[in-house]
């Protein structure tokens, strides 16, 4: 008996070992197949060649719940089904070492994304929330969908907000339902044929897109407005960016806020106009006051609606103004300032969205399929506008 516990002693012993080095080298290979799998190109963003080509969202920072990542990887399938968009969003656990822009263009190049296109058609959207950064690349069909200010305004404004943990799911996916509701919006601008022979990604500033109405209407009342020559040297108090008594007297108040760079909130903007400004930086109104100072628009107004137009701009740079009477005077429409007008890559303004509010104003346009105005008042009649088709 005493001889039998001996050997089950010597015989449990001599075993252990092994039983302790078989469970480490398992624990050890589990580690190894979960850190290949964790890091393997097949799931996350971080490898050299694109996972899948109906996978669009890489979440390798894990900020994105599982139905969030569902809903955005959904809307970007969808977008390249219909677009040829072919659009994928990253988040990266942990920022590069060299600049994001240079990351997110390289990882496009590497991925071949636009493949079809040849690349023309290609976005990257990156993002390194530990380092509050975020990067759009953007290939050369889509610059005119895309333009170097708007992407500089995803680059530097869009995540502001939303670089918190509990916040950037949401940042994530109005970002996504921005970049492809612009492209639905704008798909008469996409082309394959590339622009200045290279992709771009952007550095540049916000712009402010004002927005027309056409169709037919009334007749408008039309007012030829004075040299811009009487606006102060000196920078006015706050009054005077107040809302104004005539749709002329709105006209000179909002060059004059450009002028000075004022940030909303002014009197002179409506609520959705102060809502929409309150974020562009002061050099766009600057640029907007140098592009607008020494012209003469025709003001149109019909009712409470009144528009800056500029008949004699052949090079078509100067987008309209739109104003609407309010309780508190004439102010500028903010509705106005998304969705209806955009512009090429040579700055020239056009109509997208066609809109009856203000059509009064353009009835002695005349507008193309593409959407340019050409104003030619004795070569079209009313009936010949109705907006961009």
């Amino acid at each position: 008996m005493k001889r039998a516990a001996t050997a089950a002693k010597k015989s449990f012993w001599g075993i252990l070992p092994r039983v302790i080095g078989l469970a480490a080298l398992t624990l050890l290979i589990v580690a190894i197949a979960l850190a290949v799998w964790f890091y393997s190109p097949w799931r996350s963003g971080n490898g050299d060649q694109r996972p899948s080509q109906t996978q669009f969202v890489f979440d390798d920072a894990n900020v994105l719940p599982s139905h969030s990542e569902f809903r955005i990887n959904a809307a970007l399938l969808d977008a390249h089904k219909q677009m040829r968009l072919d659009l994928v969003i990253i988040t990266l656990a942990k920022a590069p070492k060299e600049p994001l822009s240079e990351w997110a263009q390289r990882r496009a190049e590497q991925w071949e994304l636009g493949r079809a296109s040849g690349g023309r058609r290609a976005m990257l959207l990156a993002i390194a929330p530990s380092a509050h950064q975020a990067s759009l690349y953007v290939g050369e069909a889509l610059v005119r969908i895309y333009p170097p200010e708007f992407i500089t305004f995803i680059n530097r404004q869009q995540f502001r907000t939303y670089f918190r943990p509990d916040r950037l799911p949401l940042g994530i996916e109005r970002t996504a339902a921005l970049l492809t509701r612009r492209a639905r919006a704008r798909q008469l601008l996409f082309t394959d044929t590339p622009v200045n022979g290279e992709s771009t990604v952007a550095n540049a500033l916000p712009p402010m897109e004002s927005l027309p109405a056409i169709s037919n209407a009334a007749s408008p009342l039309s007012v030829k407005t004075s040299a811009l020559s009487a606006l102060p040297s000196e920078e006015p108090d706050a009054k005077a960016y107040d809302a104004q008594p005539t749709p002329k007297e709105a006209w000179q108040t909002f060059l004059q806020a450009c002028r000075w760079q004022q940030e909303p909130p002014l009197g002179i903007y409506d609520a959705s106009a102060n809502r929409l400004l309150k974020n562009q930086p002061p050099e766009q109104f600057s640029r907007l006051y140098q592009r607008y100072q020494d012209k003469r628009p025709l003001i149109r107004q019909d009712g409470n609606r009144a528009v800056a137009v500029f008949p004699n701009d052949p090079n078509r740079t100067l987008a309209p103004v739109f104003f609407r009477k309010t309780r508190v005077g004439w102010q500028l429409d903010g509705s106005m300032l998304m969705g209806a007008i955009d512009y090429n890559e040579r700055g020239q303004w056009r109509f997208i969205s066609p809109r009856q509010t203000y059509a009064f104003a353009f009835k002695d346009f005349a507008i193309d399929r593409f959407g340019y105005a050409t104003y030619a008042p004795r070569k079209i009649n009313d009936d010949s506008v109705s907006g961009p088709r």
